[in-house]
């Protein structure tokens, strides 16, 4: 708190640092910008100098060659400041490169999204306020452009399977809610990681999906005889990637008939990629006319793992998200008042409030509010007002 606080008294990149060494814990990305123009980012936190290992397994504690040799001082943490480039994008991949002396971690993104983002920004000659909201919404899945050339290069011979790889012609690789695409190629990756190395790994180290297993996914693409693609339970035949391919193909056609429907037409991937807002307490009491009054969904949405509009699922459990934007904030630091602004639910926590989930549809399909902060601006948005009074 001490550091929240430090932070909303800086008035400089300089005192911005000087309060991110106050925060401890959690280490994350903290972005900077202010009204001159000027961005910088800072990683904060309490970081170990190890003497041995990087600390993904348990040390031996008692042997001494293991002990710390202090933490990371903030003057060495990664930070940057006005950088040449003209923006700043933290999407969760490693923000420094390996030169670095000091191990930050490793449960990286694989970078998906942040050159999605990275590539918008670079083509861009002058950002508007409208044309940055829209990197909120951008739902290309970059994978699927080393992936569907392989997959169309796949001679079917079922014309019920080839129908359902002709949906993949030609699409522009967005996973829009409304795309047959994007719901035939998902199910497709499922049930590539589901015959790749389900065969092989014991049940609780399953592939779950994400930007992780695009990324073994995308390496194993270029190695077709790699021994992962066989199929181990097949004794007398020794699977190729095509192999797999084509299997993963006619079974997510099977799967996706009988979630959906026959005709690739009416393949939407919100039909299966759906938002459920789960109370936390009487939302999950599990009796179905408490959770009906306290949850709201489904939403169909678009997106998924590794995008920027990260709408992540389970793929051990299926296609409804788990996890995804708690809000949305665009702040335009030249002129406030241009800000916006969308939370997932809303602002009262009482359901039958009316603020309780006003903000939903507005989240579930790509759009924000005014978020406006000078009084004059306020006071020509209110429609209502509150005014409280202390008798102390």
């Amino acid at each position: 708190m001490d550091a929240l606080l430090a932070i909303d008294q800086a008035t400089d990149f300089t005192q911005f640092r000087a309060a991110a060494a106050l925060l401890a814990a959690p280490s994350q990305n903290m972005i900077y910008a202010d009204t001159s123009g000027n961005i910088g980012y800072q990683l904060p936190g309490v970081v170990p100098m190890r003497s041995r290992s990087n600390g993904q397994i348990p040390s031996p504690g008692w042997d001494p060659r293991y002990d710390w040799r202090g933490t990371i001082p903030l003057a060495e943490l990664p930070y940057v400041y006005n950088p040449p480039v003209g923006y700043i994008v933290a999407a969760n991949q490693p923000i420094i490169g390996p030169q670095y002396p000091y191990p930050l971690g490793s449960a990286y993104s694989y970078g998906w999204r942040s050159q999605e983002i990275i590539d918008r920004l670079r083509d861009t000659s002058a950002l508007t306020v409208d044309m940055a909201e829209e990197i909120f919404y951008d739902e290309t899945i970059r994978v699927a452009a080393d992936l569907v050339p392989n997959l169309l290069k796949i001679k079917v011979s079922d014309p019920w399977v080839l129908e359902g790889q002709q949906t993949l012609v030609g699409w522009d690789y967005s996973s829009a809610a409304g795309s047959p695409a994007a719901a035939y190629f998902n199910v497709i990756f499922h049930n590539i990681l589901k015959l790749t190395f389900r065969d092989e790994l014991p049940e609780d180290q399953w592939p779950h999906g994400g930007d992780r297993w695009y990324a073994v996914v995308d390496t194993l693409l270029a190695e077709p005889r790699n021994a992962w693609w066989d199929d181990v339970t097949t004794k007398d035949k020794v699977e190729t990637r095509d192999d797999i391919l084509l299997a993963a193909m006619t079974s997510a056609r099977k799967e996706i008939t009988s979630l959906m429907a026959r005709d690739t037409d009416e393949w939407q991937w919100g039909r299966l990629h759906t938002v459920t807002l789960r109370n936390s307490t009487l939302g999950t009491s599990g009796i179905p006319p408490i959770e009906r009054l306290f949850n709201r969904g489904d939403y169909q949405v678009g997106g998924g793992p590794g995008i920027v509009n990260a709408m992540s699922y389970d793929d051990t459990v299926g296609y409804t998200v788990t996890s995804g934007p708690a809000m949305r904030m665009l702040v335009d630091l030249g002129s406030l008042d241009e800000s916006r602004w969308v939370n997932q639910s809303g602002v009262s926590g009482h359901a039958y409030h009316r603020n309780y989930d006003d903000q939903t549809d507005l989240w579930a399909t790509g759009k924000m509010w005014p978020f406006v902060s000078s009084r004059a601006a306020v006071e020509a948005s209110t429609t209502h007002r509150l005014e409280l009074f202390s008798n102390g």
